[in-house]
């Protein structure tokens, strides 16, 4: 999104670029459902909208999809917003763990840090815990 500021007597105007980074969850993919709708949103109000794949999501590995959510995060410049569902709240969370660059907020759509004894996610959470004191 284009947000413009202006200042002082001359109105000097500058604009910030934000961007939002959408990750979905466990046995989803990127352009499915609710996700696709909030990308053209999104555009529509002229956000930078990063919308990746992340592998494997029949299966995820955990330290595979923080991988690639960080290469997704080395290409976006500016304010950014995370917005994720599912286990991609849980790894953005692990990302934000180890983030150089701190992000202007994250929307958790249905997302957990806990294991809550699901079979379907429960290897995903028993690799490690979110560490919120230190975060």
């Amino acid at each position: 999104m284009l947000k413009y500021s202006c200042k002082g007597v001359f109105f000097v105007c500058y604009y910030i670029k934000v961007n939002v980074l959408i990750l979905h969850g466990i046995m989803g993919k990127s352009g499915d459902n609710w996700g696709q709708w909030l990308k053209d949103e999104l555009v529509h109000r002229s956000y930078e909208v990063t919308m990746p794949r992340l592998s494997d999501a029949d299966h995820p590995v955990r330290q595979k999809w923080l991988v690639e959510i960080t290469q997704s995060m080395q290409s976006i410049e500016g304010d950014t917003i995370i917005v994720a569902h599912s286990l991609g709240v849980t790894s953005a969370l692990d990302y934000l763990e180890k983030a150089i660059h701190p992000i202007k907020g994250l929307v958790s759509v249905s997302g957990f840090a806990d294991n809550y004894g699901l079979e379907l996610n429960s290897y995903f959470l028993e690799e490690k815990a979110i560490d919120f004191e230190t975060s």
